[in-house]
């Protein structure tokens, strides 16, 4: 008994003097760092957010602390590292996805399909549907808009997917979400009657045909909600 365990100290003992020395050992520093899943962020703010750099040795890279980091971040929803020895790194994340922004006091508000804050900036990276009607007295990065029409963000969820869909994101549109079952979409001067969410798709098709040859630059309604669409001139 006496020599197992003994035979189990030092196996323990040799191992442990095995790692802490592959943690000095300059060969297994990080040599490469890979970030996938990643829109919101760049490279350069997850690797800095994990204070990671190539000095770092892979064994002793603690991943858990750097995982704790990239949780605080409004964008990472989920994250999982995978050591591919003997330099690389690979770093796995989940985003919330940026769905609408908010215009609010100067700036817009980045918000997910659950009206979640994202970020606050002054500018839009991407065009995507720029949603009003929203009721709020403020917000923190990270949490959920508190409105008393939760349902307006699944119908941006909904509507940005269908934009996506239908190739639209090029165009500057605003969505009015005040009542879900009375959508107003504007594209330049053109005012569109969308309606509820029900039949949503087709209208989409419908809109998308008709602003291919529409000039958008004169004022006008379009309403989506007639079997026949119709477009009417504002004087």
């Amino acid at each position: 008994m006496k020599k197992i365990l003994s035979f189990i100290f030092w196996t323990i003992v040799t191992l442990a003097i095995v790692f802490v020395a592959l943690c000095f050992f300059p060969y297994f520093s990080i040599g490469e760092v890979k970030v996938n899943g990643i829109d919101g962020l760049s490279q350069e703010q997850v690797i800095k957010i994990c204070n990671l750099d190539k000095s770092h040795n892979i064994f002793a890279f603690n991943t858990f602390k750097a995982e704790k980091a990239l949780k605080e971040n409004p964008y990472v929803k989920d994250v999982s590292f995978k050591k591919s020895y003997p330099h690389t790194l690979v770093i796995n994340i989940e985003e919330y996805k940026v769905r609408g922004y908010i215009p609010y006091m100067n700036s817009y508000l980045y918000i997910d399909g659950e009206g979640r804050v994202l970020d606050s900036r002054g500018d839009m990276t991407k065009q995507l549907p720029i949603v009003t009607g929203l009721d709020f007295d403020g917000f923190k990065v990270g949490q959920v808009l508190d409105t008393d029409n939760p349902q307006a963000y699944v119908a941006v969820k909904e509507m940005a997917g269908l934009f996506s869909s239908y190739d639209m994101l090029g165009k500057v549109i605003k969505m009015d979400v005040s009542d879900t079952d009375n959508i107003h979409l504007y594209v330049d001067k053109v005012d569109v009657i969308f309606g509820s969410f029900e039949g949503a798709n087709d209208k989409m098709a419908t809109l998308n045909a008709i602003l291919k040859d529409m000039d958008t630059s004169t004022a006008g309604v379009l309403d989506l909600t007639i079997s026949t669409p119709t477009f009417k001139y504002l004087s």
